[in-house]
């Protein structure tokens, strides 16, 4: 019972000290209006007593005043922060979309100097609108068919050189297979010395962006960085389409001939627009595709 009366008396004290303070400095300043003879004595009480009350006073009133300016102006830099934020996170997201622009732009620009580059044939574009599983472009569907005037044979290009071939084509789509599947073979050739040879899709080797390339001449000039196109005497193929550059080569168990690997131009990981190139070669060889 005696430390519930300590603590309650500890809780009020300071709660009436400040009323009984106040409740002084006014009878102290009523009382310097009476007599002067009488006021006297008080006047000094006050000059004692209630000034430094009264200083005391301002200076929790302005201790006061001086913390909630602080809280403030702490809630007004809070909302400052809050606003930067936002807009570091608005200019993220433009800074993005300008990102995205500037690399559809780049990728455009590179469709059109490859069109400029086989100005030759007649092309379209098309986009990619879907493909099978997995994380390579070898078999896909775009968004243009036969009412576009594309029919199967149709070769494909993008990245600068050869996609695959139109496999086949409906009135408002078609499929495309790419140079990396396994079932494609292409007739090739050195695009400096036209020296033959045959270009080969394996999807084992793709993962480490190659392909193969075989039935090159034992004492052919073709080697390590030579760039190969289309050949002439494809039937599927339009001649002088690059399709890559020869990584390396091996001479075979028969010493007639060399094989390796080639590094495709297409990047067919991130395929997403093309050109089809519109009409097809007469002719069939049963080496091509």
């Amino acid at each position: 019972m005696k430390e519930k009366l300590q603590n309650f008396t500890k809780e009020l004290l300071p709660k009436n000290m400040l009323f009984l303070m106040t409740v002084i400095c006014i009878g102290m300043m009523g009382a310097t209006h009476l007599n002067a003879g009488f006021a006297a004595p008080l006047r000094t009480a006050v000059g004692y007593i209630v000034i430094p009350l009264q200083k005391g006073i301002n200076r929790i009133g302005t201790f006061g005043s001086e913390l909630f300016q602080e809280r403030m102006n702490l809630e007004q830099m809070q909302n400052r922060i809050d606003d930067l934020e936002q807009e570091v996170e608005n200019l993220q997201s433009q800074l993005s979309f300008y990102q995205n622009d500037s690399m559809e732009l780049e990728r455009l620009q590179k469709l059109l100097d490859l069109y400029d580059s086989y100005r030759n044939y007649e092309m379209t574009g098309a986009s990619i609108i879907a493909k099978e599983e997995g994380s390579w472009y070898q078999r896909f569907t775009i968004d243009k068919g036969t009412n576009d005037g594309i029919q199967a044979g149709n070769n494909v290009i993008a990245d600068g050189g050869l996609v695959g071939i139109v496999t086949s084509a409906s009135a408002t789509f078609s499929v495309v297979t790419a140079i990396i599947d396994d079932s494609i073979n292409v007739s090739a050739m050195s695009q400096t010395s036209q020296e033959l040879c045959v270009v080969s899709g394996d999807q084992t080797l793709i993962g480490e962006g190659c392909i193969q390339i075989s039935q090159v001449a034992a004492d052919s000039s073709i080697g390590s960085g030579t760039a190969i196109v289309t050949s002439n005497v494809s039937d599927r193929y339009l001649p002088g389409i690059l399709i890559g550059h020869v990584k390396e080569l091996t001479t075979d168990v028969n010493q007639l001939t060399k094989s390796g690997y080639l590094t495709p131009v297409v990047n067919f990981k991130t395929l997403k627009d093309v050109l089809v190139i519109l009409g097809v070669k007469e002719t069939t060889v049963e080496d091509d595709f």
